[in-house]
């Protein structure tokens, strides 16, 4: 699209005349002559098709239109079944994010609440490094709305290790109730749609939605660990260092229209493409 309008601005420039010429020739006039009369242009359109189904379609353009028609209505009433509406309209009043050296090294970092220069935080593992992004990521989200763990009454999220152990321990400090989930790169999305699930049913007025990984302790759960000193290809995945936190209040009219509301949510599927 956009290299056709570059095309057309350098075609004017070169050739201003062309408009004059494209609208005010004989043919230009002909064709707006028949979007004039509409029932000209309709009998005109009905005897392209005509041609257009006899001659590519072999009769049976109609057949497939109507047979496409019937597909994507199916798949509609279908997806219908998989998504949820919330009709309370949840809204998503905070967030709170903490990343690593290489993600403070990127284009995004001014978006970040906090960007740290050392992997381990001032830890002694991998591990308590994370379960500590996790702690702060929901502590800057405490900070920016005037609020505390009591009164927050669920927490949703989940982590790359084993046993989502550094949100775990994480959860076992902050001491609010916490509903562990296991996702790999979908868990934040699962702890949103699980806390605005919640809030719109009224089980909950402030629920927050975590999720962390750290690309040292992945590394020694998935591939290698660093202390071995395997040589990573520049091709290499590169797990985030970092973790994130998201406040979900009811619609109320104090934050009517000034945050985002969530108004569906679609859970995927599993699907084995036989590859």
């Amino acid at each position: 699209t956009i290299t056709m309008v570059l095309a057309a601005m350098i075609d004017l420039l070169i050739f201003p005349y062309s408009i004059q010429h494209v609208f005010m020739g004989y043919r230009g006039q002909g064709v707006l002559s028949t979007f004039k009369d509409i029932t000209k242009m309709l009998i005109n359109l009905g005897i392209y098709i005509n041609i257009v189904n006899t001659n590519i379609f072999n009769g049976l353009l109609w057949f497939i239109i109507i047979l496409f028609i019937c597909i994507v209505s199916y798949k509609l009433i279908k997806n219908r079944k998989i998504t949820i509406k919330l009709e309370n309209t949840p809204v998503l009043r905070e967030c709170g994010s903490v990343v690593g050296p290489k993600e403070k090294s990127g284009p995004l970092s001014e978006f970040f609440d906090v960007c740290l220069d050392d992997v381990y935080f001032g830890e002694e593992t991998f591990e308590k490094a994370e379960s500590k992004l996790i702690r702060e990521a929901v502590q800057n989200v405490f900070n920016k709305v005037s609020l505390d763990n009591t009164k927050v009454d669920y927490i949703f999220g989940g982590d790359l290790l084993n046993q989502c152990i550094s949100s775990g321990y994480a959860m076992r400090e902050l001491e609010i109730p916490f509903l562990g989930l296991y996702g790999a790169c979908s868990t934040f999305a699962e702890a949103n749609i699980m806390a605005s699930l919640f809030v719109n049913a009224g089980y909950g007025k402030h629920c927050i939605a975590t999720a962390s990984s750290h690309f040292c302790s992945a590394e020694r759960q998935f591939r290698m660990p660093l202390e071995q000193g395997t040589q990573t290809p520049p091709t290499g995945q590169w797990t985030v260092t970092g973790a994130g936190a998201t406040l979900i209040v009811p619609n109320s009219e104090d934050v009517k229209n000034r945050y985002p509301r969530i108004t569906y949510a679609t859970p995927g599927k599993i699907i084995d493409m036989g590859v």
